[in-house]
């Protein structure tokens, strides 16, 4: 597989003069994620009560939002002392997610609920829709069936032939189809977005199918923008003709010899331009804006914060950052002539600027 480096190569066609033809999202789906940034921008800023108006205005343009973005809206209310407004978020997660009262309270630390919420999580006694078990079943099958080619180097068209009959029977397996969660208690996006790599690195006919497939479910409000772009940077990085309305830069950082790393391409206008414009296509905010909300989630500095993942509001979800051999890389950029300490970030200290011991819950 290739790797999205400077070092060897990222960048082989002119982006500048790249015609970029992303399709236009509809305007509901763009009003949903435009209120969401807002939100993400003013937890940054940590302006909870502005945060918390950008959510609520966010969910009157998606009939079901996504968990993520539920659990965060959540989060905001119960630090600005909004409880009643939760009840209707709580009633999305039990009904529309298919979360049991123990995986919201997995989620959701009952310290930060009233007495109110906690009734009704206990009390809730709605029915999960019909066919959601049976689609959840067949579908972590077809992931068991994955691991296991994964195991013995098997190709994946096996996979891609299951999941395509998946999806032609039961649609795409979305939040509200399989739940949020996996058996594991954690998000399902993961896993999804293991099996349309491993199906798009089939390249040809198969992988334009997913890519379709990947673009139709994502207007239909069932893929958050994160993972859309995730799969468009793999497919990206796999394609022998590449094309630039598939590049998004969705891997924020890069690690290596225990040392954090602006991501290892070049960072040119036009490069940018390309990146940023992609970005905002599918409702991602700019690169720079959404690295440091990301990096202020992740390495939070805060003395009372043991777990950032489960104790800092984290606005910024499903990057994949790569673990990179040091030697390959030292021996990468002396080859090119670059200056490796260029990249370098001080996460610690850009984290702390970001008042991250404010997004505590």
């Amino acid at each position: 597989m290739k790797k999205t480096l400077l070092l060897i190569g990222f960048l082989q066609f002119s982006m500048a003069q790249a015609q970029l033809q992303r399709p236009a999202m509809n305007a509901e789906l763009s009003a949903y994620f435009k209120f969401v940034n807002l939100a993400a921008r003013a937890l940054h800023a940590d302006n909870f009560p502005v945060a918390a108006q950008n959510y609520e205005e966010a969910f009157r343009h998606k009939p079901v939002p996504f968990f993520a973005d539920l659990k965060n809206a959540f989060i905001v209310n119960s630090k600005n002392g909004f409880h009643e407004r939760n009840l209707v978020l709580l009633k999305f997660m039990l009904r529309d997610k298919g979360m049991d009262s123990a995986q919201v309270f997995s989620q959701l630390p009952r310290r930060i609920f009233d007495a109110s919420g906690l009734d009704f999580v206990r009390n809730f006694r709605e029915k999960p829709k019909p066919g959601t078990e049976i689609f959840k079943k067949a579908f972590y099958n077809l992931y068991e069936s994955y691991q296991a080619d994964l195991n013995t180097m098997l190709p994946h068209d096996h996979t891609a032939e299951r999941f395509f009959d998946l999806y032609t029977k039961y649609g795409f397996p979305s939040e509200e189809k399989i739940g949020c969660l996996n058996e594991n208690g954690e998000e399902i996006w993961s896993g999804i977005n293991n099996i349309v790599n491993g199906i798009t690195y089939l390249k040809g006919q198969t992988a334009e199918k997913m890519m379709k497939i990947l673009q139709t479910e994502f207007e239909n409000g069932n893929i958050p923008p994160s993972v859309l772009a995730n799969c468009y940077d793999y497919a990206h990085q796999n394609l022998s003709s590449r094309k630039a309305e598939y590049y998004f830069q969705n891997e924020l950082l890069a690690m290596t010899g225990g040392k954090v790393y602006r991501p290892f391409i070049y960072y040119t206008d036009s490069v940018m331009q390309v990146i940023n414009t992609n970005r905002v296509s599918i409702g991602l905010d700019s690169f720079h804006i959404v690295q440091k909300q990301y990096i202020a989630g992740k390495f939070c500095t805060a003395p009372e914060c043991s777990d950032a993942s489960k104790s800092t509001i984290q606005t910024v979800l499903y990057i994949s950052n790569p673990q990179l051999p040091y030697g390959f890389v030292k021996a990468a950029f002396e080859k090119e002539k670059q200056d490796m300490n260029w990249y370098l970030m001080d996460v610690q200290s850009i984290a702390s600027r970001c008042n991250c011991g404010n997004k505590q819950y």
